[in-house]
């Protein structure tokens, strides 16, 4: 309820401030005293748009402010209340409102700057206008089952039907989209077989490519390779100035320093190290050649190139890189697995869609059941109140009717 309003500089008004006791409270007086200019303040207040002619003559703003209670505040208006980061201590909410001749306009709701959308959202929250002209929230078509639904023992019904028609939206959204995944990967059967067994078929793995293009190299520089290995062995066991020769006559010379000086000694073992490595180069280099003939088989290299060929063409076909190519294939056979399963699949989600629909439907008729016994024992207690206010024959009677089947 709302416990205080001030008001400055508004309009006739130059500053009032009135405070409300709990219960029934009445604007009365003269033609021109001020009432309505009253109910515009707080129609401000609560999202009304403003305008600069409102502003009191003389004056450069308007000011108006409000103190709602809100006891146990809880529901919409507490969620959206945290929503948008308003605290309310001690269940108190102010709401100030000021309007400025140059068009400014500032609001802020316990300290906190809201812009005016937000305002008419908690504005339709906190209070009801029932005025003759005035739009009422009682004739809006989702007013009365929210109210019927916010009575005792109809909020938990209501939740179990709401988390059950949750589940029957979602088995329904699975089984329509398994339908036209179904329906695009039959219309497309002919491409995706075609497109995986032209995949399929190359048995492409990974890092082959760069494999066949290492290989390929080798067999392209085998006669160059081949040369290089004689032209070594050449320099290897030439008669005259040979190497070997060279480091025997080295090692002799060695020794005859170490019988001297024993610091020369720690060479020999290099120089033994080094006739022996010298001796497997030369064993290497005398085999390379005819292993390397023997694996530059031309019929390997064509081999090579065609399937380098083909696995390039496939790539740019396909727009990806070899790995892609693997991926892609995956990703076809994947989806002929689909096609293959998809009437399982159809079955079991269509008996996960019926399940859930009769789970819907069996909350939703007793949601109905609870709803129509309390909107009884609701009409009763409104019937009674409207008699402690004079309609002495009226009675207040809500109607259940229904509006629309689950789909």
């Amino acid at each position: 309820m709302i416990r205080e309003l001030h008001v400055k500089n508004l309009a006739l008004i130059q500053d009032i401030a009135i405070e409300f006791e709990s219960g029934f409270s009445i604007f009365t007086g003269e033609t021109g005293a001020g009432k309505s200019i009253l109910i515009g303040a707080i129609g401000l207040l609560l999202g009304d748009r403003a305008s600069t002619e409102s502003v009191r003559a003389g004056a450069e703003e308007a000011e108006i402010c409000g103190v709602f209670d809100l006891p146990g505040a809880a529901g919409p208006l507490a969620d959206l209340l945290h929503e948008s980061t308003i605290a309310v201590p001690e269940n108190e909410l102010i709401i100030r409102r000021k309007i400025s001749v140059h068009g400014k306009n500032r609001i802020y709701m316990n300290q906190v700057p809201v812009p005016l959308a937000l305002l008419k959202i908690i504005g339709n929250l906190l209070i009801d206008f029932h005025s003759q002209h005035e739009h009422q929230s009682l004739l809006l078509p989702e007013t009365a089952p929210a109210i019927i639904d916010s009575l005792p023992g109809v909020t938990g019904a209501k939740s179990e039907y709401t988390d059950a028609y949750s589940r029957y939206s979602a088995a329904k959204s699975a089984l329509e989209e398994h339908e036209r995944k179904a329906a695009a990967l039959k219309e497309r059967r002919d491409i995706l077989e075609y497109q995986f067994n032209e995949l399929n078929s190359l048995e492409l793995k990974p890092d082959e490519e760069h494999e066949l293009e290492t290989e390929l190299q080798l067999i392209s520089s085998s006669t160059e390779r081949i040369q290089l290995a004689g032209e070594i062995l050449d320099l290897l066991g030439s008669d005259s100035g040979s190497i070997a020769k060279s480091i025997a006559a080295i090692r002799k010379k060695l020794q005859s320093m170490s019988r001297f000086d024993q610091s020369t000694a720690q060479w020999l073992d290099d120089i033994d190290n080094a006739q022996r490595i010298l001796s497997e180069l030369e064993t290497y280099c005398e085999s390379y050649g005819d292993t390397v003939q023997s694996a530059a088989d031309p019929r390997r290299m064509e081999f090579i190139n065609d399937r380098i060929a083909r696995i390039q063409r496939l790539k740019k076909k396909y727009s990806c890189s070899s790995s892609g190519l693997i991926d892609r294939a995956h990703a076809l056979k994947a989806d002929l697995d689909s096609l293959e399963n998809s009437d399982a699949e159809w079955s079991s989600l269509a008996r996960r869609l019926e399940t859930a629909e009769k789970e819907a439907r069996d909350k939703g008729a007793r949601l109905s059941g609870i709803r129509k016994k309390t909107a009884r024992q609701f009409d009763k207690r409104i019937t009674a109140q409207m008699n402690t206010l004079g309609f002495k024959d009226g009675e207040w009677e809500t109607e259940c009717a229904r509006i629309g089947q689950l789909t």
